[in-house]
């Protein structure tokens, strides 16, 4: 075997070995005392990020699985099949550092409901990282993130609370509500359904059934919408000459 090859072969089998499952299974989690967890939600919601005390370093982690895209900056090799589960980036300095990976022996839940650590390490060695995720029954599905730089390598923390990381899943009241519309997004989509409807609906009976055919007879209620400026105008000098009525006496 040529030297070439011989490297070539050894650099596969370190690949294999030291590659990490992408997705590692979180659905059934039992502590000491019996206690169950699902953090099947929390591993659906994505990155969890949250920058350090003095806002140099954004670490960013993922529940139960490996695909951050976390090139090394001294090593790009490490994490990079198929990708880091907590991943340290400068915020202030270019440096990105792969802190580890997950797997199913390194998901630990605590007794009595309190949460869930899960610890991630380097495929290299060296580097290892602590995530805690403490049990919030009726709170938010993401909170309280901090993340702490630490003076050794081997000291990463990051923790925060979520319902998701409580027993069964947190129960049928807690639900990741990231990228969901707020009620007032929902109420202006409605309005502005209604009133796109309400334009084309009547300027199409305008144009049938009225022989309309400039934009100011095709158009509903000209007359009223041409109006509205001076009746708000007028709505808001009675406002105000009342107030002023109210002041002086």
């Amino acid at each position: 075997m040529s030297t070439l090859a011989y490297g070539l072969f050894l650099v596969l089998l370190f690949n294999v070995a030291y590659s990490a499952d992408p997705v590692v299974p979180c659905t059934a989690i039992t502590a000491t005392d019996g206690t169950k967890y699902d953090l099947t939600a929390l591993a659906n919601h994505g990155e969890i990020k949250a920058n350090d005390e003095k806002s140099e370093w954004t670490y960013t982690v993922t529940i139960c699985k490996n695909q951050l895209p976390c090139v090394q900056s001294n090593d790009p090799t490490v994490c990079a099949n198929p990708g880091a589960g907590y991943c340290q980036k400068g915020i202030t300095a270019n440096f990105i550092y792969c802190i580890g990976v997950v797997d199913a022996t390194s998901i630990v839940g605590k007794a009595a409901g309190a949460g869930v650590e899960l610890t991630y390490k380097s495929p290299r060695g060296g580097r290892v990282g602590k995530v805690t995720v403490n049990c919030d029954q009726g709170g938010d599905f993401i909170s309280k993130t901090v993340a702490i730089s630490p003076q050794t390598v081997n000291g990463y923390t990051f923790t925060f609370s979520s319902c998701g990381a409580c027993p069964g899943g947190g129960g049928s009241g807690c639900h990741d509500t990231t990228g969901e519309l707020s009620g007032g997004s929902i109420f202006l989509i409605i309005v502005f359904s209604l009133l796109f409807v309400y334009v084309v609906s009547v300027s199409i009976f305008n144009y049938v059934k009225n022989d309309a055919r400039t934009p100011m007879e095709i158009l509903p209620h000209v007359s009223f919408w041409k109006s509205v400026p001076g009746l708000v105008q007028d709505g808001v000098s009675f406002v105000i000459s009342k107030i002023r009525s109210a002041v002086g006496k």
